[in-house]
């Protein structure tokens, strides 16, 4: 670490750079430990991966794109999330490659065929390999870092870890434009064998092997169900009961009952004017509801003297009376 010997005296720079280091830096890490111990370590192994890990996506990504290989394989290589880290192994002294569990077999695969192929160029142009040791094991551990790329081709997703998702999450991850990437065996990758299918456009190379490489995922989601246009008709069309104006049946009892009623009526009409003689057809309906609690008084302040009690006068009814 190279020293400026000329700011070994300036006190204010030097009382600067001592507060930022122990009233800030130091007082970050030791917050952190206070609510969580060991929380800076893993915080700092966390860069040093994840470094490791930008210079490996950038060692493929650039070799993708200096050997002209199709664009489909570009778009994958290029965010960083799509790449593994790795944990180092100190009794092997070498680096074991960790699992990612949204990337599929296929996509794997090809990143093993594409590791290969840069191997083989450094060693024919004689290019000191600086690279870890990586190797891979069956049961390997977790990534620790488990965020998954959007805007990948579908066969880019494990399907089963694809499948598990909500359907606004399936939508998220390949959008509207989907596509397929790898070849039905991806061990095929990057040879002669395959150079005409890996030289297919995006469109023409999914049509073409699209029915093959979606058998396992679940697209469902994607089918947009139809309106039921019969029940709609049907609601419509409602215009109520039905009434069949021939049907005489009942019709008789009903006259019957309607006749018995009219008689009724009339023996009850009967029976009030033969008990009340005289007529209230001049006087108000809030008069009548009234007459309980007035006074001759009240009364005439709702008809005048002149007629009231069956239109006589009350000189003329005092007379009768």
């Amino acid at each position: 670490m190279s020293v400026n010997p000329s700011y070994i005296k300036d006190l204010s720079l030097l009382q600067s750079a001592y507060n930022h280091y122990v009233h800030y830096y130091m007082a970050q890490i030791y917050s952190k430990e206070r609510k969580n111990e060991g929380k800076h370590a893993q915080d700092e192994e966390r860069k040093v991966i994840q470094r490791a890990r930008q210079r490996l996506r950038d060692h493929r990504y650039k070799f993708a794109v200096a050997h002209d290989l199709p664009k489909r394989y570009q778009d994958i290589l290029d965010p960083i999330n799509a790449h593994s880290d790795d944990e180092y192994f100190p009794k092997k002294d070498v680096y074991i490659v960790k699992k990612l569990p949204f990337r599929s077999k296929a996509a794997t695969t090809f990143i093993r065929r594409l590791d290969e192929e840069i191997k083989k160029f450094n060693n024919s142009q004689k290019k000191r390999h600086q690279q870890r040791h990586r190797i891979r094991v069956k049961n390997s551990p977790l990534s620790i870092f488990p965020r998954a790329p959007d805007g990948l081709p579908l066969d880019f997703y494990d399907p089963d870890w694809f499948n598990s998702m909500l359907p606004a999450r399936k939508q998220s991850l390949i959008g509207d434009q989907q596509t397929l990437a790898f070849l039905p065996n991806p061990l095929l990758s990057l040879t002669s064998a395959s150079a005409p299918d890996e030289k297919l456009s995006d469109k023409k190379f999914t049509e073409k092997f699209w029915n093959q490489g979606t058998q396992k995922y679940d697209l469902r989601y994607q089918i947009v169900e139809e309106e039921d246009d019969d029940s709609s008709d049907h609601l419509n069309s409602y215009t109520g009961d039905s009434i069949d104006l021939n049907d005489t049946s009942g019709g008789d009892s009903k006259e019957e009952e309607i006749r018995g009623f009219d008689d009724d009526d009339m023996d009850k009409g009967s029976m009030n004017r033969n008990m009340h003689e005289v007529s209230y057809i001049d006087r108000p309906q809030s008069a009548l509801q009234q007459d309980d609690i007035m006074d001759d008084g009240e009364l005439e302040e709702f008809y005048s003297k002149s007629a009231f009690a069956g239109g006589l006068t009350s000189d003329e009814w005092n007379d009768l009376q």
